[in-house]
């Protein structure tokens, strides 16, 4: 898999080929890790759950990368602040509707 594009990954991903899904994970852990990680300010749970979250999108995902409209990096970047974005909103409606009790 290591002499693979990653649009060429991509394309085994979307057939289920898991490998390929485990090469991407293993080019683009960091950059999505520290990406998560400033999103949220430095929670490292959420920034896991987020991890998660991108790799789980790209395994599922019914949309492909196209190489014809730019770098499979900035796609990426694109899917994980989605991710984030979408992850943070819950995140606050969850708060929202389940308010701490105030011991006081």
């Amino acid at each position: 898999m290591k002499n693979k594009r990653d649009d060429e990954l991509m394309r085994l991903v979307k057939k289920k080929h898991r490998p390929a899904l485990e090469e991407l994970y293993d080019r683009y852990i960091k950059l999505v890790y520290s990406f998560g990680f400033k999103f949220t300010n430095g929670n490292e749970d959420k920034t896991k759950e987020i991890v998660q979250l991108v790799f789980l999108k790209l395994w599922t995902t019914t949309s492909s990368y196209d190489p014809l409209k730019g770098s499979f990096t900035n796609w990426l970047l694109t899917v994980t602040r989605n991710v984030c974005v979408d992850f943070i909103r819950k995140d606050s409606i969850h708060a929202q509707n389940n308010p701490q009790m105030d011991p006081s």
